[in-house]
């Protein structure tokens, strides 16, 4: 079977449109970490509290995500519950995972540019290297800090729109990481290569993706389905707060539906299968 592909129109595809404006509004949220200090209202008032927060504002600026991680993760411990902080603490683990706001809008538009907007390329090649390689080990640790990242955005118990935005690029960076990770796995080797045409020319007709030898633990299934959901949120949260019509709910579905291709509301191995055979594999 062919792979359907969405056609081009104006400035991109669906799914091209989804993470553009995802990438834009995770730009915007990522942008108060360094200027606007009115986020910094209603939280301790212990000057020490607000210098420490402060230094780890500067090292997120800087893009010293390590040192961010350590300063934030100690003020989480000491002011749980705290949105800011776990906001905070989320993009930091997220720049540890290569998963940069400016690098990510850039590549969007080259690969729309391209006219090669599939959403495997698009993360592929922001966490990968120009060419969408990953090597088996970078491939666990950015896993890792994307885990991280979501599990602490998680954490928010009234998560506002930039949140649910935010949640939503790092489960697509998820989700991608997780299939190269899992065709990894099924086919051995030391790197994949997360594009389109890398995953492809893994598998053929006479030797289609079938991943019962994969672990569950790589499939990791429940995980998947909470990504998908993520997605969908963020894309409601965009449009609740958008100025305009547009079809991003439509789009969404489109996408949702490659990977949930039975439409049960889940991801199984099966779906995970038809979603190499019939939505990538030409």
């Amino acid at each position: 079977m062919t792979r359907k592909r969405h056609q081009k129109s104006g400035s991109g595809n669906g799914i091209g449109k989804i993470f553009m404006i995802l990438g834009v509004m995770f730009l915007i949220a990522s942008f108060t970490v360094g200027c606007d200090d009115s986020i910094l209202e209603g939280v301790a008032d212990d000057d020490s509290f607000e210098a420490k927060l402060e230094e780890a504002r500067i090292a997120l600026d800087k893009g010293e995500y390590a040192k961010a991680v350590d300063l934030l993760t100690a003020l989480d411990n000491e002011n749980p519950g705290n949105a800011t902080i776990q906001q905070y603490l989320s993009n930091a683990y997220a720049g540890l995972a290569g998963l940069d706001t400016f690098n990510l809008l850039m590549t969007i538009e080259a690969l729309d540019d391209s006219n090669n907007s599939g959403s495997i390329d698009m993360m592929g090649l922001i966490l990968g290297d120009s060419n969408g390689l990953i090597t088996a080990s970078q491939l666990q640790s950015k896993l890792e800090n994307l885990e991280n990242a979501i599990h602490t955005l998680e954490g928010i118990s009234s998560p506002n729109n930039d949140h649910k935005v935010q949640l939503g690029l790092l489960a697509v960076a998820h989700i991608s990481l997780t299939l190269g990770n899992i065709v990894l796995e099924d086919q051995g080797g030391t790197s994949v290569t997360l594009t389109e045409d890398a995953l492809a020319s893994r598998y053929s007709s006479g030797q289609p993706a079938e991943f019962s030898n994969v672990s569950p633990a790589t499939l990791n299934t429940s995980g998947l389905t909470a990504d998908l959901g993520y997605v969908g949120e963020a894309v409601i949260a965009l449009d609740s707060i958008s100025s305009q019509d547009n079809d991003l709910s439509q789009d969404f579905s489109q996408f949702q539906s490659d990977i949930d291709n039975d439409g049960d509301g889940s991801v199984s191995e099966s779906n995970l299968e038809t979603y190499i055979n019939n939505q990538i594999r030409d």
